[in-house]
């Protein structure tokens, strides 16, 4: 889900703490999920994937390594 998030964010062109501020998170806990160290509700799934204006198994979907 981190690097679904933040492929996404980068496409957006947000910087993290534009969407941790419009997902009302702290910019260290989405920079955590992000990088794979923290874990988030389905709650905080939701507020990500709505600050980014995808539907939510888009955040979930297996990214292939390239």
């Amino acid at each position: 889900m981190g690097r679904n998030i933040r492929r996404l964010r980068a496409e957006k062109g947000l910087q993290q703490d534009a969407l941790a501020h419009e997902a009302g998170l702290h910019v260290t806990y989405l920079s955590g999920i992000e990088n794979g160290r923290r874990n988030m509700t389905l709650a905080v799934l939701e507020r990500v994937a709505r600050s980014l204006g995808v539907p939510e198994t888009e955040l979930v979907e297996r990214v292939s390594d390239r």
